[in-house]
């Protein structure tokens, strides 16, 4: 009996397990963690973002102009300041050996170096990490700081918090109180036009001091901030800058390697970033991310890569190197430009002496299917003493960016003929017979397309049927 029970215990527990690994088939397969790879620490999250002042989320993107009186209107490519959010780096706090994450805010003006700064968003707050200017010649600067207090969280008049340290980086700042600031022109989100009067904004006044002042550009500052929106207003060295365009968390879909494979549904003029870790270009061993359906997703046309091949490299690497040699991220950027349907297809590759690690794969799916459609349907008779033939055209689109994997014109209901791509684009354009014999008199003929594999044409539609006469010979 004790025999039995063990078996049928076995046999049990077999067959959990073969439900398991069957079951597991079916999902994309997981990423395998690069050594010493622990979880780290995610950045705090407001739950009502609609209230957030200082908007953190990679993705985020700001625009401001110069509009400082006698200056515009004209305006120079210099004159604009551009801000975003490109990454996610990942730090070890040397203290408590508890790894966290920091968000990469880049900033561009002119010809400046651009910036980067490395801020922790926690409950209380911003608190600032590093400083790194990226010079066009030479390395890097980097300035490491200690999470000292950057933004204090939430506004309230007469709010103020400061720190300085022995290298005579400072920072000296106080809420003044909440103001309505109308700007010179209406504010541009991705999806459309914003506001140009901001009602609830609050009004916060900086000194920077050393290193700070150097890598900001400025020593008095004076910034006004909008809930949900971030800084909308900055006067600083007698300059004053104003809002124009910003990117909402809700136009922006953030994908890395522990999210799911969707689908996801973008709307149209929105962004879909692929932040995946890996190791910076410069390193002598670790693992780089490819992806690897670049041609198929541009001639689709359902999303357009806005990054040139998506290394971020060396720039948002991991700032103190404590946790592992060689760390940084690969950070994709693709706009929406239809309701199709697309898909992502990354692969992550060892090098170095991770170079005979197995290759893994991982996919996002994005978008509903679309119908495609059949138009302009025509047809070109051309008669001759030896007989006549007729030349069959039909414009077709494809919402998911797909060519047709069948098409052909039906003539009189039975006589096909398959049909190949003239002008426009393979999901957009014009297909067409070419000649086609046909006797003189009355005919019909009707268009049996398909975007899906291994179709039978006799199953499909026929569309777009008419009748067209064919006169007889020419004498």
């Amino acid at each position: 009996m004790a025999k039995l029970s063990l078996r049928l215990i076995c046999a049990v527990v077999g067959a959990v397990v073969v439900l398991l690994l069957a079951s597991c088939e079916s999902l994309i397969p997981p990423v395998v963690p690069m050594p010493d790879e622990e979880p780290a620490a995610a950045n705090y999250m407001p739950l009502d973002s609609s209230q957030d002042m200082f908007p953190l989320f990679v993705g985020a993107r700001w625009v401001y102009r110069n509009a400082t009186p006698d200056i515009v209107p004209v305006i120079h490519s210099g004159d604009l300041i551009e801000t975003e959010v490109a990454a996610i780096a990942r730090r070890l706090d040397t203290a408590s050996g508890t790894p966290y994450e920091c968000f990469v805010l880049r900033t561009r003006q002119g010809m400046a170096p651009e910036v980067l700064s490395y801020l922790r968003r926690t409950r209380d707050g911003v608190a600032l990490y590093g400083i790194e200017r990226l010079p066009y010649a030479g390395a890097p600067e980097l300035t490491q700081f200690n999470g000292e207090s950057f933004i204090n969280l939430p506004f309230e008049k007469d709010l103020a918090w400061s720190f300085s340290r022995p290298d005579t980086a400072s920072l000296d700042s106080v809420i003044l109180g909440q103001e309505t600031v109308p700007l010179s022109a209406t504010v541009w989100k991705l999806l459309g036009p914003y506001t140009a009067i901001f009602t609830d904004a609050w009004r916060l006044k900086s000194e920077f001091g050393g290193s700070l002042a150097d890598a900001y550009g400025y020593g008095i500052v004076e910034e006004w901030f909008a809930p949900g929106v971030g800084m909308i207003k900055r006067t600083a060295d007698s300059l004053f800058y104003e809002l124009v365009q910003f990117r909402g968390s809700d136009e922006v879909t953030l994908l890395e390697e522990d999210s799911t494979a969707g689908p996801y549904y973008p709307p149209v003029g929105a962004v879909v970033v692929v932040q995946l870790r890996g190791a910076k270009s410069s390193a002598s061993s670790g693992y780089a991310w490819e992806l690897k359906n670049w041609n198929e997703i541009t001639a689709a046309g359902v999303l357009t890569p806005l990054s040139e091949g998506g290394e971020s490299g060396e720039f948002f690497a991991d700032l103190d190197g404590a946790r592992r040699v060689g760390t940084g991220t690969y950070v994709f950027v693709f706009e929406v430009r239809t309701q199709g349907q697309a898909s992502l297809l990354f692969t992550r590759y060892g090098f170095g002496t991770a170079a005979s690690a197995a290759p893994e794969s991982i996919r996002f799916n994005l978008g509903k299917p679309q119908p495609m459609n059949l138009s302009e349907g025509t047809v070109q008779t051309l008669v001759r003493t030896t007989g006549a033939t007729a030349t069959f055209t039909v414009h077709y689109t494809d919402g998911d960016g797909n060519p047709p994997s069948l098409s052909q014109v039906w003539i009189d209901g039975g006589t096909s003929r398959d049909m190949a791509f003239s002008h426009g684009r393979l999901a957009d354009g014009y297909y067409t017979s070419g000649p086609v014999p046909i006797s003189e008199g009355l005919h019909t003929y009707c268009f049996r397309f398909s975007d899906e594999e291994s179709t039978d044409a006799s199953s499909l539609p026929c569309q777009l049927q008419a009748v067209f006469d064919v006169g007889g010979p020419i004498p």
